[in-house]
């Protein structure tokens, strides 16, 4: 996903918005050959507790698109349909988040998406 995040200072904290595109196809034994990428758009809430200087604890909360454009797609009944496929999701992320001296980071945690 790529993304641009803008944050403001809220006391002890830190909110901001992450928005951003991404590009998806569906992968697997049980994809169709001939799926291509689909575009789609991403974006949501960002919440940074506390914003320390090495640790913080980082909540997102972002609705995504992904999906596929392919020739065909299966049906649960044996039958299939031609066309592009886009699937919504709604994903909250849970980070912990470790920033180094230069100011790199590295970001780590579970996802949890319907």
């Amino acid at each position: 996903m790529l993304s641009f995040a803008g944050m403001a200072h809220a006391q002890s904290s830190q909110v901001g918005l992450k928005l951003g595109g991404s590009l998806a196809q569906y992968r697997g034994n049980d994809a169709f050959v001939g799926n291509c990428n689909l575009g789609g758009y991403c974006g949501g809430g960002v919440l940074q507790l506390p914003p320390g200087s090495v640790f913080s604890v980082q909540l997102e909360l972002l609705y995504s698109q992904k999906g596929a454009r392919g020739q065909t797609f299966a049906l649960p009944n044996y039958m299939s349909v031609s066309g592009a496929q886009r699937l919504a999701y709604l994903e909250l992320p849970v980070l912990a988040k470790l920033r180094s001296i230069m100011g790199f980071f590295v970001e780590t945690g579970p996802t949890f998406a319907c």
